[in-house]
């Protein structure tokens, strides 16, 4: 089944799914048949080619199956994996957001390291409970900044020896979430620390299993708060939004296409530095296509553009070898 169609096909599509939906989700069939218009390329090209799967998992941890990706992917499910059935390997996932043509998709491209932990709080207050005792308020500014100012010597201080204050950013508290109760309600505290620790060193941390904090009450008695603690690794020179996701993404694929249908995005993870490469931006032609009643009515420099920035895309998604390593094994 070979699959073959234009940026004029491609510009029509984007246009029907804008109109009558908008959501990501409308993306996949054409992502799909993009990049298996790409592996058939590659097979005309190179004879031998080992044509590789492109399966649609974006709801797989929800699932009850007990699939051998499930053991590998256990936090952020990427959209897409692309596997090797031959070698038993994972060769890389595809991350797809939702078309939005005034908001384009933006990543810093370069290189870069993970040089941060983010710390995620998360403390669950029984005020309206009188059958317990109360360490803190969560309602109270008083109270959460005690906490606050417990953090370096209760955790900090056990989990990164040496730690510089300076080195701490202002925790952000947010709002409860999943409340069980009207007795029962949650913050959240992040804190983001940048270390001189090793990426390794700080990605073992985040692997390692969620801490029990005491915390001191007003009236000086150590209480076991309701709190759990996670880590999450990330890059705090990388001004992404989606750099969290991304990175959890990058640890179990090695590498990943990242889109919006009209930025392309390749990232790669290798020897602990992520490397962050543009491939094609579509946007402006796109936005000269929206503004005619159809492909064909734009001027012939904006077509002749938009399909040089489309071969560039080709181009660029044919070059990526998702065969290289780093791949992971699937056991």
């Amino acid at each position: 089944m070979k699959i073959e169609f234009t940026v004029e096909d491609y510009f029509n599509e984007l246009r029907v799914m804008e109109n009558y939906y908008g959501q990501e989700e409308e993306l996949y069939p054409w992502m799909y048949m993009l990049l298996q218009m790409i592996e058939f390329r590659k097979k005309s090209i190179e004879e031998d080619y080992n044509r590789l799967c492109i399966i649609d998992v974006h709801k797989h941890i929800g699932s009850n199956s007990d699939s051998k990706l499930k053991k590998i992917i256990k936090k952020r499910v990427p959209d897409f994996v692309i596997i090797d059935p031959k070698s038993d390997s994972l060769c890389g996932c595809v991350e797809i957001k939702k078309t939005t043509p005034n908001k384009s998709l933006k990543l810093q491209v370069g290189s870069f390291y993970i040089d941060t932990i983010k710390y995620n709080f998360e403390i669950t207050s029984t005020s309206k409970d009188k059958t317990h005792e109360i360490p803190y308020d969560l309602s109270s500014e008083e109270d959460k900044n005690s906490i606050v100012a417990q953090l370096p010597n209760q955790i900090f201080k056990c989990e990164i020896p040496n730690l510089d204050s300076q080195h701490i950013s202002t925790p952000n508290w947010s709002p409860s979430r999943n409340a069980n109760s009207k007795k029962i309600f949650k913050k959240f505290c992040h804190v983001d620390i940048t270390t001189s620790m090793d990426t390794q060193t700080i990605l073992d941390k985040c692997d390692s299993d969620p801490k029990k904090i005491y915390f001191t009450s007003k009236d000086q008695k150590e209480i076991t708060s309701n709190l759990s603690i996670t880590r999450t690794e990330t890059v705090g020179s990388w001004d992404s939004t989606n750099g969290p996701e991304l990175v959890q993404h990058l640890r179990t694929s090695k590498k990943v296409l990242y889109t919006d249908g009209l930025v392309f995005y390749y990232i790669t993870f290798v020897e602990s530095k992520i490397r962050v490469e543009k491939i094609a931006d579509l946007t402006t032609y796109y936005s000269n296509a929206c503004k005619t009643t159809c492909f064909a009515s734009m001027t012939q420099d904006e077509r002749l553009s938009a399909y040089a920035e489309w071969d560039k895309l080709i181009a660029g998604l044919t070059a990526i070898d998702w065969h290289h390593a780093p791949i992971t094994k699937i056991d």
